[in-house]
């Protein structure tokens, strides 16, 4: 998923957002408010992801929502 913005898919996961990462507080979420690079930033801050696999795990986790 391409852009700095989440855009639609970001709305369908915000309901998962909490169980995939649970990690990430209310204020986590308010910072990121569906922005790819904060986004990122927040996975790597919590999980110690690289930047690599940060980005990967959201492209995986919006694209499983398509099926």
């Amino acid at each position: 998923m391409n852009g700095d913005m989440l855009g639609e898919k970001w709305n369908q996961g915000m309901g998962r957002g909490e169980e995939w990462w649970g990690k990430l507080s209310d204020e986590d979420w308010d910072f990121i408010n569906g922005d790819r690079e904060q986004m990122i930033i927040k996975l790597q801050q919590h999980y110690g992801y690289f930047r690599r696999h940060a980005d990967r795990e959201i492209n995986d986790r919006l694209e499983s929502l398509t099926g």
